[in-house]
């Protein structure tokens, strides 16, 4: 179901200047670049069975210098004040489903990566696209899952947290890292 909803987001994309929903207007400025994405909720996070929209974090990158811009490695690509250098993808999504959302994001024309998902950042490196103005860029889908630590699971987690609220901070110690499939 949702792919036949995702080829209707990019062909209004793709075809429509100006496309409208009943309460929020999605607007199409075909001079524009945009992202497709679809994230797929993130399950068993803290307690199994528990499920929670998922998320992702791109940043603008500087493909010479092999780093964001205005990074160590890149620290003449620099961005002003007003310009967006990273988007984090997980709200206000096109269409939905009990298992993902679609997104459809306006984004500045550039290369672009993917930083990361939740609390984790891939700085061991990650995928790069480039898009231009007018094109629409679609990412494919992805699936957000707890980076558990051998031998640890969503109910593990939980006892801590329990015993944490009871006898100290409310914060878990460890945050999970969250990797994308």
């Amino acid at each position: 179901m949702m792919h036949l909803v995702r080829g209707f987001v990019l062909w209004l994309a793709l075809f429509l200047p100006v496309a409208a929903a009943a309460k929020d207007k999605l607007v199409i400025d075909p001079a524009a670049a945009y992202v497709l994405v679809e994230i797929e909720n993130l399950k068993d996070a803290a307690l199994k069975g528990t499920s929670v929209p998922g998320g992702l974090t791109i940043t603008r990158f500087d493909p010479v210098g092999g780093d964001v811009r205005g990074g160590d490695k890149s620290p003449g690509t620099m961005l002003g004040k007003k310009e967006t250098l990273r988007i984090v993808i997980n709200n206000k999504p096109v269409a939905k489903s009990k298992e993902s959302r679609l997104y459809l994001v306006a984004i500045p024309a550039d290369t672009w990566v993917i930083e990361g998902s939740g609390n984790t950042a891939f700085a061991l490196g990650s995928w790069t696209f480039t898009v231009a103005p007018g094109q629409v860029v679609d990412l494919g889908r992805f699936r957000p899952s707890v980076d558990w630590l051998e031998g640890e699971g969503p109910k593990s987690m939980m006892g801590g947290m329990m015993s944490a609220a009871f006898f100290g901070s409310v914060n878990p110690k460890d945050l999970r890292p969250i990797k994308l499939d």
